[in-house]
């Protein structure tokens, strides 16, 4: 097992943890939408890779960039095997991306326990009532 496979179990395991301990599902998406925006910033560096790949194999296939740019996206990661290898290539980004989103989702699963944990004194002091 890959380190990389290491780092994608263990923010599961950690998204899991949320939901097995009551926490809403609005508390889950929020956390794996901000992960999906987070991963996001690793755009740039495929970018360039794929540009590099374009350079040396000239093996992209369609009639428009954006074109090219789907077939590209399909065949990188089109399969989970092809996407592990990716991050084995960049194995450098790989742990950046898996390091920044344990630690994000650990502050933020810290964050959501203390809520839950001051819930009555945050009612008293809001003047909310219900859950």
């Amino acid at each position: 097992m890959t380190n990389n496979l290491v780092y994608a179990i263990s923010i599961k395991e950690r998204i899991d943890h949320l939901n097995n301990n009551g926490y809403s599902s609005d508390v889950t998406d929020n956390v794996s939408k901000w992960l999906e925006r987070k991963s996001l910033w690793a755009e740039e560096l495929f970018v360039f890779s794929l540009q590099q790949q374009q350079k040396q194999l000239q093996c992209f296939e369609g009639e428009t960039p954006n074109d090219r740019f789907i077939y590209s996206m399909k065949r990188r990661f089109g399969a989970s095997k092809t996407a592990y290898r990716f991050f084995e290539d960049y194995p450098v980004l790989a742990r950046l991306l898996a390091e920044r989103i344990s630690f994000h989702v650990a502050n933020y699963t810290a964050f959501v326990t203390a809520l839950e944990g001051s819930r009555k004194e945050l009612k008293k002091v809001f003047g909310i009532d219900g859950k």
